[in-house]
């Protein structure tokens, strides 16, 4: 039932009923263990495009254009010491 909700939500998404004002969806994932895959598993349920760390202030910035779709970044801890 939760992952058919989720699904009901991306395919709002992908009609393109989210609000402007929300900005571009984001969901940055950290690390690869158990708990950051099962979180992307139930994320693959809506429309998304990845993105890579470097871009994404770019995104936060000028995303959203069309917001038919979420974004995704999956970094790694070093990363965090480099942003």
């Amino acid at each position: 039932m939760a992952r058919q909700t989720i699904r009901d939500a991306g395919y709002e998404i992908a009609l393109g009923m989210m609000p402007r004002s929300i900005g571009p969806l984001t969901f940055v994932f950290t690390g690869s263990g158990n708990v950051s895959q099962g979180a992307q598993e139930v994320f693959q349920e809506l429309p998304y495009e990845y993105v890579s760390p470097t871009d994404l202030p770019q995104v936060a910035e000028h995303g959203c254009m069309s917001c038919t779709s979420a974004y995704f970044v999956s970094v790694q801890s070093y990363y965090f010491c480099v942003i």
